[in-house]
């Protein structure tokens, strides 16, 4: 059975999925400001793509933000690719 748990620390931190001892993904965060949840890594291990571990991660990423009142989330990720695309 996924569950995910999560890692906090003051500047950012982590959540991992899996399925008793075996990884099947991660989630990684900062916060960009008191106010702005920056997710900057999302991976899931080949094995287990496609079953929903990157929903699982990003639903309790979302909820943990929520928890703490944000009112702006984005993907460092996909920015980057955004930028690179387009130079």
């Amino acid at each position: 059975m996924l569950t995910v748990n999560h890692t906090a620390s003051a500047s950012g931190g982590s959540f991992s999925a899996g399925d008793g001892g075996l990884r099947m993904g991660y989630l990684s965060y900062e916060w960009a400001s008191p106010e702005v949840f920056a997710i900057m890594h999302t991976v899931v291990e080949e094995a287990f793509r496609g079953q929903g571990v990157a929903k699982a991660l990003l639903d309790a990423a979302f909820a943990a933000a929520i928890t703490r009142e944000q009112r702006k989330a984005f993907f460092h990720e996909a920015i980057q690719k955004q930028q690179s695309t387009t130079e």
